[in-house]
């Protein structure tokens, strides 16, 4: 841990002399997945997690090198802080009841891969930050309440293999940012309220695994290669 000194007994929060460190400690404490009660058998709240002491150190550590991040039966919001554990390479909060809006703070999170927040309750709208994330595999934001437009950033995604958007409330148009996504293989943006016509970038000379246009206000108006044509009802 390096000069990261902590201070005070196990069962107070720690305190560090490294602001990122502190910023890392407090993200896990806010995440709901750690408690600093004295006197229970087990601080960590992840499935499969046993820690039976509240040690500052470990914290840090935990805090400081943990690279995959996965939610089991969770409920309440995601805390702003979530964007202080800099080291996320994955991170799966999918199959929760999780509710309130995506941080805006997630986009700091600028070493992740992938990201699945899907079958939640989240509303809001799809932050423009989210476009910070360059290294991004798979987005997958299926089956929320999440409202707004698609951020045109979400074109800076140029690593993006799956983007699932899918049986939310998202209107507009699709923008023409999605372009950028040479590597998209899967496109889900089905069961939203999107309007426009289709673009023909979706279409000509991009193979598709798989796309899902269906269930919105749509309009088909260019010419489909049938091999590439999406799925639209």
């Amino acid at each position: 841990m390096g000069g990261d000194r902590l201070h005070g007994s196990s069962h107070a929060a720690p305190i560090y002399s490294s602001p990122q460190s502190q910023a890392e400690a407090e993200a896990l404490r806010s995440s709901g997945c750690w408690s600093w009660e004295s006197n229970i058998s087990n601080h960590c709240h992840w499935s499969g997690c046993r820690v039976a002491s509240a040690n500052g150190s470990f914290l840090h550590f935990l805090a400081s090198f943990i690279s995959t991040l996965a939610f089991v039966v969770s409920t309440g919001s995601i805390p702003d802080q979530i964007g202080n554990l800099a080291n996320l390479i994955y991170l799966d909060l999918s199959y929760n009841q999780l509710h309130g809006n995506i941080p805006y703070q997630l986009g700091a999170l600028t070493k992740l891969t992938y990201l699945d927040l899907s079958y939640n309750a989240l509303s809001g709208v799809i932050p423009s930050s989210l476009g910070y994330l360059i290294k991004l595999t798979s987005l997958n934001l299926v089956r929320n309440q999440i409202n707004g437009f698609i951020p045109p950033e979400i074109g800076n995604l140029k690593d993006l293999v799956e983007l699932s958007l899918g049986y939310n409330l998202l209107r507009g148009k699709i923008p023409h940012q999605l372009q950028n996504l040479k590597k998209l293989e899967t496109l889900d943006l089905s069961y939203n309220r999107l309007s426009g016509s289709i673009p023909s970038f979706l279409g000509h000379g991009h193979k598709w695994k798989s796309i899902d246009l269906s269930h919105n206000g749509l309009k088909v108006i260019h010419l489909w290669n049938r091999k590439t044509s999406p799925t639209t009802r």
